[in-house]
């Protein structure tokens, strides 16, 4: 997640301003945490990640073949890894027609529609081979969507508002989360002063959609850890206008500096949950405690 978050950043910023956000994305205490546990919630947010960053890259130049396929590839695996992440497609479709029909750029439909539609034909076939017949495949399928209903656990720990995930959040990485919720907000209202940016506006609509479209499923901040590089993309985006948009020696250093001590209070807060509370799970109850806000018993 480090390297590709480097590697993407890059073609979007400079290199100072990319390695600032890939800084604060390798000090997100949910991703520190998660690296300790043998769950599959690490590779899946990779998967799903390197597909935004490619889509972005897609749409910013479709004329590009190799971007297309590039895409593709990550789509696929994406959708292969963990079938939910077809959600995303609300933020790829209203990325893609913000970008056609706002921006006017160059996006084609039939193109755009291809690269979305087939990477989920071919993850069908290989679902269906694997379990023998369509049939089998709709009763696990059916298994899985509708087994957290009568999961006791997911139940007890998992129900809730849509406001958990954003409440989650906050608990796990304070900071950095209302940097970037600000930043969300800061995005949309300049685009509606008609100051579009492709970028932070589309990093805006893939947390707000994700945040939309899962409240519907058991609420856990591992099924929605992509969303911290969107918000720590939005935070340093944020910061670096506020401090080193001039390009001024002070303004850079002190934007380095509030980056760093933003890692500085991921790592402090890792080693607050992860090591001294032995969190497992990332859910509410798990979060409050620590930060002791209501008596629980270490």
């Amino acid at each position: 997640m480090i390297v590709l978050t480097f590697a993407c950043a890059r073609r979007w910023f400079e290199t100072t301003k990319a390695v600032l956000v890939t800084a604060l994305v390798a000090f997100s205490t949910l991703y520190l945490g998660l690296a300790r546990l043998a769950l599959t919630d690490s590779f899946i947010s990779l998967s799903q990640v390197a597909a935004i960053w490619l889509f972005f890259d897609y749409v910013r130049a479709p004329e590009r073949l190799g971007r297309a396929i590039a895409f593709g590839a990550a789509w696929f695996v994406a959708l292969l890894t963990k079938e939910i992440a077809v959600l995303l497609t609300i933020s790829f479709v209203a990325h893609a027609a913000i970008e056609r029909w706002y921006a006017k750029r160059d996006v084609p439909i039939a193109r755009t529609a291809v690269v979305l539609v087939v990477p989920g034909v071919l993850c069908a076939l290989c679902w269906i081979l694997a379990a023998g017949s369509v049939s089998t495949l709709y009763d696990v399928m059916k298994i899985v969507m509708l087994s957290p209903a009568t999961n006791k656990y997911a139940i007890q720990f998992g129900s809730g508002g849509w406001y958990r995930y954003p409440i989650d959040e906050l608990l796990m990485g304070p900071a950095p989360t209302m940097l970037g919720i600000a930043a969300v907000a800061v995005a949309l209202w300049r685009w509606r002063q008609g100051e579009y940016d492709a970028l932070a506006v589309g990093m805006a609509l893939v947390y707000i959609a994700q945040i939309a479209t899962l409240s519907a499923f058991t609420k856990n901040l591992r099924y929605i850890a992509l969303l911290e590089v969107p918000l720590r993309v939005l935070a340093v985006v944020l910061l670096w206008e506020l401090f080193a948009a001039k390009r001024r020696a002070a303004g850079l250093a002190a934007c380095t500096a509030i980056v760093a001590f933003l890692c500085l209070l991921g790592w402090l807060d890792y080693q607050l949950y992860w090591i001294q509370w032995r969190t497992y799970d990332p859910v509410t109850i798990n979060l409050i405690g620590p930060r002791h806000m209501m008596p629980i018993r270490q």
